[in-house]
């Protein structure tokens, strides 16, 4: 199921680049052949982000940093590119 993803501004209890480096997770494509490029432990949640809205960068690499989601009480998903200065 589809979920429209609403444009948000960071929480700010995610607010530091130590905060979510603590949440960084790499992307998973499965390949034309079955092989998996990227982290395999995270494929499931790849799909997952990507039936939910988030688009992988193109080309696809192997350290395609995955967005930060959360879930609100409601059920509502949100995510969160993690910014590139963030990313090291």
């Amino acid at each position: 199921m589809r979920r429209t993803l609403p444009s948000a501004t960071l929480p700010p209890m995610l607010s530091t680049c130590a905060a979510r480096r603590k949440q960084t997770r790499y992307a998973a494509y499965e390949m034309s052949d079955g092989s998996v490029m990227g982290d395999k432990a995270n494929l499931a949640l790849t799909e997952a982000v990507v039936d939910n809205g988030w688009v992988p960068p193109d080309p696809k690499g192997h350290f395609d940093m995955l967005p930060v989601v959360l879930e609100t009480d409601d059920g509502e998903i949100r995510m969160f590119d993690v910014p590139p200065e963030c990313a090291r």
